[in-house]
């Protein structure tokens, strides 16, 4: 996996998050468990070949559909005494939810095949594989494909 800049990261998501307007669609809601920040889950748009698409291609007032998109979900649940206890699941079907209020019914997840956690919540929600690519990503030693999972409503 590639090492992401902190400050780069942050420098580009203050840019996007204040070219948005109360009208446009949310990306991005914060995890909490009692009142504790423990994660956050995001969304992407893809094109037909489930690359990402640039943002400046995006108009953030409309949903994937009417932006010629596929909808990735991700998920990060940083404290890890929270792993494995449910909260990634709901978290996504409320995202899913959501999005769904505003006309969407495709979602698509992308994963290693060695991130079993993922792989199970995404089951569990309903996802099947859809793609795998034998470009591998390596981890701590290890190569993994890459893994594209949809779900559709």
């Amino acid at each position: 996996m590639k090492k992401v800049d902190a400050d780069e990261l942050r420098k580009d998501m203050q840019e996007i998050i204040s070219s948005m307007d109360e009208k446009s669609i949310r990306w991005r809601f914060q995890i909490e468990v009692d009142g504790k920040h423990i994660g956050s889950v995001s969304s992407f748009f893809l094109d037909a070949n489930y690359e990402n698409k640039p943002w400046e291609s995006i108009d953030p007032k409309k949903n994937a559909v009417d932006n010629q998109s596929v909808r990735e979900l991700g998920i990060e649940i940083c404290e890890m005494d929270c792993w494995g206890k449910g909260f990634g699941t709901k978290a996504l079907l409320a995202f899913m939810n959501y999005y769904r209020s505003l006309g969407e019914c495709r979602f698509v997840m992308k994963t290693r095949s060695g991130n079993e956690r993922m792989l199970g919540c995404a089951r569990k929600l309903g996802f099947y594989e859809l793609k795998r690519s034998k470009e591998e990503e390596a981890e701590e030693g290890q190569d993994f494909d890459v893994v594209v999972l949809e779900k559709v409503f």
